[in-house]
C-alpha cells in the first residue's frame, strides 16, 4: 500500500511540476505576443544584422532575390538563406544575389527544410509537415543565429516564423522577422501571414 501511496505521489508532484512549467510557458508566450503588437524597439545595432532570407517558388523567389539585391551589405550581413528542398530553381538564383553582392558560399550558406505542402497537396499531410519543418527549423534557426529573418510569404517561411518565436518564448535568441507580402498574391493573403 505505502508503495502504491508513494508511486501516487510522485506522480502527482511531476503533474504538478508539468503545469507550472506550462503556465511559465503559456505566460512567457503571452507576454512576448504583447511585445510583438505592441512594436517595441530593438537596442540600436552596432554592426550589421546577422540576415535569414527565406526564397519560396516562382514570383516569391524573383522578388526576393529583388529585394536582397537592394539591400546594403554593410548593414546586412551575413547573408544565410533558407530554400525549401524540393526547390532547385531557387537555389540557382542564390549564385545570382552571391554574384551581384560579390559574396562567397562560405558568406551566405544555403539550409534547407521540408516543403509543408506541395501545390495541390493534401492539407491533413501538411499539418504534420509544418510540424516536423518547425523542429528543424528551430535547428537552423539556432545554429545560423540570425538577428533577421526576411520573408515575402511563401508557405516555407510558416515553420521558421513558428521556430523564432518560440526562440524568442523561452529567451533563446530574439530574432525579428520581416515580412513583405508579396506581389505574387493576387486574389488572398499568404499562408505566413495567417
Amino acid at each position: 500500500y505505502q508503495r502504491r501511496v508513494r508511486g501516487g505521489t510522485e506522480i502527482t508532484m511531476m503533474m504538478g511540476v508539468a503545469c507550472a512549467l506550462m503556465l511559465v510557458l503559456v505566460t512567457r508566450a503571452a507576454y512576448t505576443l504583447v511585445r510583438i503588437r505592441a512594436g517595441t524597439k530593438a537596442a540600436a545595432r552596432s554592426g550589421p544584422a546577422k540576415t535569414m532570407a527565406v526564397l519560396g517558388s516562382g514570383g516569391h523567389t524573383k522578388e526576393m532575390v529583388g529585394l536582397l539585391n537592394s539591400l546594403s551589405t554593410d548593414k546586412y550581413s551575413p547573408l544565410g538563406f533558407v530554400v525549401a528542398n524540393t526547390d532547385q530553381r531557387s537555389v540557382h538564383k542564390i549564385d545570382d544575389v552571391r554574384k551581384h553582392k560579390d559574396m562567397c558560399e562560405e558568406e551566405t550558406p544555403v539550409f534547407f527544410i521540408t516543403r509543408t505542402r506541395e501545390v495541390g497537396g493534401s492539407f491533413v499531410g501538411a499539418a504534420f509537415k509544418t510540424v516536423y519543418a518547425s523542429l528543424w527549423s528551430l535547428w537552423v534557426l539556432a545554429r545560423f543565429q540570425p538577428d533577421l529573418l526576411v520573408t515575402n510569404g511563401p508557405g516555407t517561411c510558416l515553420p521558421l516564423i513558428l521556430a523564432a518565436f518560440v526562440l524568442r518564448v523561452i529567451g533563446i535568441k530574439e530574432i525579428r522577422v520581416v515580412f513583405v507580402e508579396s506581389w505574387c498574391r493576387t486574389r488572398w493573403r499568404s499562408w505566413g501571414l495567417l
